[in-house]
C-alpha cells in the first residue's frame, strides 16, 4: 500500500511541474514590450505594443541586447546586396518582357538572368529576415521575467527552438 501511495505521490508532483507551474510561469510573462513578427508572403511585418514597425524602428530597439545586435549586424550584411540585386534582376526581367510586348527583338537570355539575379535577391533578403527574426526572438526571451529566481526557460513555436539561460 506504501509504494501506491508514493506512486500516487509521484504522478501529483508531476502533474502540477507540468501543468500548473508553467502556467503560472507563462501568466507571469505578459506580451507588453514585445516585438511580434508575422510573415506576409515574402516579407515579414514587425509590430510593437500594437504599432507597426520599420526595419530601423526595430534596430533602434533591439540594438542595446548584444546578442541581437549581432543578429542584426549579420542581417545588414546581406540587406543591401539583396535590394540592389531584386532591383537589377527585376530591371531586366521588365526589359525583356517590355521587348517583348513591344515586338522589337527580344533576347530571352537578358530575362533568363535577370531571373537570377532576382532570385539571388530573394535569398539574400530572406537571409537578412531570418537574422532579424532571430534578434527578435533573443530580444523577447531576453525581456521574460522569471518565477524560478534567475533561470529562464523559453520555448519558441518558430522552428522548435528551446533556449535556457541563468541570469544574475
Amino acid at each position: 500500500m506504501t509504494l501506491f501511495n508514493h506512486k500516487v505521490c509521484q504522478l501529483v508532483s508531476l502533474f502540477v511541474m507540468f501543468t500548473i507551474v508553467p502556467t503560472a510561469y507563462s501568466a507571469s510573462n505578459t506580451d507588453d514590450h514585445k516585438i511580434i513578427v508575422e510573415k506576409r508572403g515574402l516579407g515579414v511585418l514587425y509590430k510593437y505594443d500594437g504599432k507597426i514597425l520599420s526595419r530601423q524602428s526595430v534596430k533602434d530597439i533591439i540594438i542595446k541586447d548584444s546578442r541581437a545586435k549581432e543578429e542584426i549586424e549579420k542581417g545588414d550584411r546581406y540587406y543591401y546586396p539583396a535590394l540592389i540585386s531584386a532591383g537589377v534582376g527585376g530591371g531586366l526581367i521588365g526589359f525583356t518582357v517590355g521587348k517583348a510586348i513591344f515586338g522589337s527583338g527580344t533576347n530571352w537570355t537578358v530575362g533568363l538572368v535577370g531571373i537570377g539575379i532576382a532570385a539571388t535577391g530573394i535569398y539574400l533578403a530572406s537571409r537578412t529576415d531570418a537574422h532579424y527574426e532571430k534578434a527578435v526572438m533573443l530580444f523577447n526571451n531576453k525581456q521574460k521575467t522569471s518565477a524560478f529566481g534567475g533561470f529562464d526557460v523559453a520555448v519558441s513555436s518558430e522552428a522548435g527552438v528551446l533556449s535556457m539561460s541563468w541570469n544574475y
